[in-house]
């Protein structure tokens, strides 16, 4: 299937809705996350040209060897967890990256979300920092799983459509993030865990959906879903995270003395 034709789905912004989804984030740290943290900035392990041929679709498990897949759940946050605000953001402690995580609250069970736009900015200011390898100030670096288990016979599906291009993969590194599903699987809010599409049923109805990491000098950061594709019914109201990459000792230091040079002139 050609890319042009599953990117003419078209993303509605959510205007009217009778319950919510939301992002939100936690540090690596917590516990919460990959079964891995190694591979919290792995997309996939598979290969997708433009056509939606697959290569290596075992992003859960390799079937016919045994070998499980850089991509497995472990545990999940609370479904209560904070998101956090401008004023009272999650903290992320020094040397720690961020999962992040999308939950349905309140939505019908079986409702599925065909398309979303994520989007990380300043917090307050809207202004987008790109996600790059190698994150400077004001930069970070963001990544989302494909969730692809196309070469899997008992799976033989993945959750986002769209070409994966190691070993780098940049289509899954983007800030704005497009994430479609036309013949994939997508997010389905199931009652049961489902676990190859990094899905926690129950009470928490949360799916894994990335990684962001960024330098540690306290800017403080907004995620919010800016659009979103669902397959039946009215879009959701949205709800985004906040979060900080806690400055390193030395870097509080600094800050500190600059301030006094600058109360000195």
């Amino acid at each position: 299937m050609k890319r042009a034709a599953w990117l003419v789905m078209t993303l509605v912004s959510a205007t009217t809705a009778s319950a919510t989804v939301r992002v939100f984030v936690t540090p690596s740290s917590s516990g919460y996350g990959l079964e891995d943290h190694v591979n919290a900035f792995v997309p996939t392990a598979s290969a997708v040209d433009a056509d939606n041929n697959v290569w290596n679709g075992f992003d859960y498990e390799n079937y016919y060897t045994g070998v499980p897949g850089p991509l497995r759940p472990g545990a999940y946050p609370p479904a209560d967890s904070p998101s956090g605000t401008c004023d009272d953001p999650i903290l992320i402690p020094e040397g720690d990256f961020a999962y992040i995580w999308l939950q349905f609250q309140g939505e019908p069970k079986l409702q599925k979300i065909r398309g979303l736009l994520v989007e990380i900015s300043f917090c307050g200011t809207g202004v987008v920092p790109p996600s790059v390898a190698n994150p400077g100030p004001g930069q970070v670096y963001s990544t989302y799983y494909l969730c692809n288990n196309m070469s899997h016979p008992l799976i033989g599906t993945q959750r986002w459509n769209g070409t994966a291009t190691p070993p780098d993969y940049p289509e899954w590194h983007n800030n704005p993030q497009t994430m479609l599903s036309v013949t994939a699987y997508g997010m389905v809010n199931h009652a049961v865990d489902v676990a190859w599409n990094l899905w926690k049923g129950g009470t928490w109805c949360m799916a894994l959906l990335g990684a962001v990491t960024a330098p540690a000098d306290g800017a403080t950061y907004a995620i919010n879903i800016t659009n979103i594709g669902y397959a039946t019914g009215d879009p959701p109201t949205l709800a985004g995270g906040v979060f900080q990459f806690l400055p390193e000792p030395a870097g509080w230091l600094l800050m500190g003395l600059g301030g006094l040079l600058l109360r000195r002139r």
